[in-house]
């Protein structure tokens, strides 16, 4: 490593540097956090109305099933 550290220059760039790779990464963590809890909560919507759906589901085929027995009687 030349020798840097006696310059005031290199040092205010060095501890720029380093502060703003701080700060940069803090951003990163909050706005991935942030987009994380965004696709959790629509993975959570999306997984109750694939539930939903799936009960209605059943209840059609469920009065399907009684209206062919119906017409099965009638034949």
């Amino acid at each position: 490593i030349p020798p840097l550290y006696r310059k005031p220059g290199w040092q205010r760039f060095m501890a720029g540097f380093i502060v703003g790779g701080c700060i940069s990464w803090l951003i990163f963590l909050y706005m991935f956090g942030v987009m994380q809890e965004r696709q959790a909560q629509m993975i959570e919507r999306q997984e109750k109305t694939i539930q939903d759906l799936q009960q209605e589901k059943a209840i059609w085929q469920e009065d399907y099933k009684k209206l062919n027995q119906k017409n099965e009687k009638l034949l």
